[in-house]
């Protein structure tokens, strides 16, 4: 399994493209988790470059202008799981594509077991109950046992894993000490 840790969500599109081009891109499945779907387009995004905001909009080369074409995502191996809301536009992209959307408290394994998958995490959207290091409050966030279940069933197909918005001391020591113990116990249900 590769496994790729930082900072900012840009280091997802790096890493899923790697999935995507050493496991096939028409059969790799990717799950995002986030509270964002970050398919924002160039004339919606903040930035008119790559930016945070249209990573998964950049994977499936949804704007046929923009500069790297090989190994792309296809939309209907992408579930989005743990996004509260959506603007016009991104529903909109999401039935036109034919995105899968998992609601946040009913994760079913309607996902495929027999593909690889790639999983993207941003910390964000776990509740900062468990991981209290995060740049955002998020009350309402995944629960982490979610996410060791997630591993568990599909451990077989994972292939990579990206978790990015990781940021262990971004909060005073005991929510240090918290943050890094959750993600050590993530990580055994990886390894």
């Amino acid at each position: 399994i590769n496994l790729v840790m930082g900072g900012e969500r840009c280091i997802s599109y790096p890493s899923v493209k790697a999935s995507l081009k050493t496991y096939n891109s028409k059969n790799t499945q990717l799950l995002w988790i986030d509270t964002v779907p970050c398919l924002k387009t160039k004339q919606t995004s903040v930035e008119e470059k790559f930016s945070n905001d249209n990573i998964l909009s950049q994977l499936f080369n949804y704007e046929q202008n923009w500069p790297i074409k090989k190994y792309p995502l296809l939309p209907h191996n992408t579930y989005i799981y743990g996004v509260d809301y959506f603007t016009k536009e991104e529903q909109q992209i999401i039935l036109n594509e034919n995105i899968n959307v998992i609601h946040k408290n009913i994760f079913t394994n309607n996902m495929p077991v027999s593909k690889p998958l790639h999983i993207s995490i941003s910390i964000n959207a776990l509740k900062n109950k468990y991981y209290p290091s995060q740049y955002i409050e998020n009350k309402n966030g995944i629960h982490p046992n979610a996410l060791i279940d997630i591993f568990k069933t599909y451990k077989k197909n994972i292939v990579g894993v990206d978790i990015c918005d990781f940021n262990a001391y971004a909060c005073e020591r005991n929510s240090n000490i918290q943050s890094i113990y959750f993600i050590n116990q993530f990580l055994k249900h990886l390894f």
